[in-house]
């Protein structure tokens, strides 16, 4: 049983050895305060690239279905109830270039209880220029009173705003660094040229800096009805995109909806099968770092205890003469462990917080470092020192509980 003697005898061993403590101390607070850092500002930039993710682009997609051309998908079609052999078996993909139900699709998802909102969108890739200049573009058509309720698309408008687009049929909001690229500002006209080769001249109401310069020097927003103009494609939709209650259940929500047409339907997990394996690959690298690192700070732990264990022989045998039997000593080096690793984990918590405070305010182009700010982080950063240095304490304890006084007067004589 742990009493007031014990915690006093225990405290008093912990200040015997002043450095040792010390050393310990440190190890455990830079194992609690390391785990922290590394671990929220590796958690904040994979939510901060998740949420973009999600945010610009919606939870479910829906389009048009593209389709391999295959032999067994061209049976039937030519020489009915004959044998074909191919000299080249057919290959490619057929697919329709924009949604045959978009007003369907309209319907059916105003009745869906996990649906909370949709939009229609009309994209191409198309060219744009000014003077001598011109550039490759992607050309999106947007509702600009249902896109705010799906994406934040709006957040990143840094002049003027998304609904500017509804006042006339030639209005588009343009990427920051493609607008630097053409040399023009808001106000100034533009051309945009259709994949038939007709020019469009448009005028510029805002724009657009999402922080990806990729993005930020191709995309031109316009109203559906701009682009369907632009594109000579009136009431055409290419796709509808969809936010649903809950973004980590979208791939279920998609498996649903795609029992109701023949179109592709896509959750955004689904759509982004890469960047999900490369964040569970950084995951799995910064467990590895983090348990290596927690491992050297319990070597360390391990050793001063066990130097401690040898140095405290004679009090360890005075201890058991007086009635102090070996789980009592076991608890009482175990209970130095925990102390040290208890005070070095609220200092850890302390320092981890304070240092993710001053990460957050660093300036990185186009946005300030992302730090996760989870409860989470900081349980498991304590829990797992505490853990750790427990285990580290186990063994050293253990070894002081099977001395007995005996073996200690003859080693020492």
């Amino acid at each position: 049983m742990v009493n007031n003697a014990m915690f006093e005898l225990a405290i008093k061993y912990i200040f015997s050895r002043k450095l040792q403590s010390l050393l310990m101390l440190i190890g455990v607070a830079f194992g609690c305060g390391g785990y922290i850092v590394f671990t929220s500002i590796q958690t904040g930039f994979q939510n901060f690239l998740k949420e973009r993710l999600i945010e610009n682009n919606g939870h479910i997609t829906i389009r048009s279905r593209e389709d391999y051309i295959t032999t067994d998908s061209l049976a039937g079609v030519f020489f009915q109830g004959k044998n074909i052999y191919w000299i080249t078996e057919p290959s490619g993909k057929r697919s329709h270039d924009y949604l045959q139900s978009a007003w369907y699709w309209q319907k059916r998802l105003e009745k869906l209880p996990y649906v909370v909102a949709n939009t229609r969108r009309i994209e191409a890739t198309t060219t744009c220029s000014r003077g001598s200049f011109s550039r490759s573009i992607a050309l999106r058509g947007i509702d600009p009173v249902n896109e705010p309720k799906v994406t934040n698309i709006a957040e990143d408008i840094i002049e003027g705003k998304l609904q500017m687009l509804s006042s006339g049929n030639n209005m588009v909001i343009v990427g920051v660094e493609l607008l630097k690229f053409l040399g023009a500002k808001v106000n100034d006209t533009i051309n945009i040229i259709n994949p038939n080769g007709h020019v469009y001249p448009v005028k510029i109401v805002g724009i657009y800096s999402s922080g990806d310069r990729r993005n930020d020097e191709s995309l031109v927003l316009g109203s559906i009805t701009t682009v369907q103009n632009i594109l000579e494609s009136p009431g055409k939709i290419t796709k509808i995109v969809v936010k649903t209650v809950d973004a980590n259940k979208a791939a279920l929500f998609a498996q649903e909806l795609s029992h109701y047409s023949y179109d592709k339907v896509e959750s955004w997990d689904q759509a982004n099968i890469n960047f999900l394996s490369m964040t569970k690959q950084q995951t799995l690298i910064r467990q590895i770092t983090m348990f290596t690192f927690i491992l050297v700070v319990s070597f360390g732990i391990y050793n001063v205890l066990n130097m401690l264990v040898y140095q405290k022989q004679r009090e360890i045998a005075i201890l058991r003469s007086i009635g102090y039997t070996s789980a009592d000593t076991v608890i009482l080096f175990l209970l130095q462990g925990a102390l040290i690793s208890i005070a070095g984990g609220v200092i850890g918590l302390i320092a981890g917080y304070a240092a993710c405070s001053y990460i957050q305010t660093i300036k990185l182009p186009g946005r300030p470092m992302m730090v996760a700010w989870d409860l989470s982080i900081y349980i498991w950063g304590f829990m797992l020192v505490i853990i750790s240095a427990l285990f580290a304490s186990f063994l050293p304890a253990k070894n002081a509980g099977r001395l007995s006084p005996i073996e200690i007067i003859r080693r020492t004589e």
